[in-house]
């Protein structure tokens, strides 16, 4: 059975009641300090609309971890 979620496009199409998209980007700190800050991009869709005389509610998200790559510490332990 195929799970994808096919997100259809609003134009000209009089059964579309709303269709949007949202970005978020987010900055979860450790509160420790000890390891740096994830960032996360989040990207939505939703989409409702008239099928068949019922309402079609459909959503997809997806999550990005975007945290900057610094350079890396210098080791300490000499191999």
């Amino acid at each position: 059975m195929n799970t994808r979620l096919t997100m259809p496009t609003a134009t000209n199409d009089p059964d579309f009641i709303h269709n949007s998209t949202r970005t978020t980007l987010s900055t979860n700190a450790d509160p420790t300090g000890c390891t740096p800050a994830r960032v996360t991009l989040r990207t939505s869709r939703l989409v409702i609309r008239w099928l068949d005389g019922d309402v079609d509610v459909r959503f997809a998200a997806q999550d990005a971890d975007v945290t900057p790559r610094g350079r890396a510490a210098p080791r300490t332990d000499k191999r």
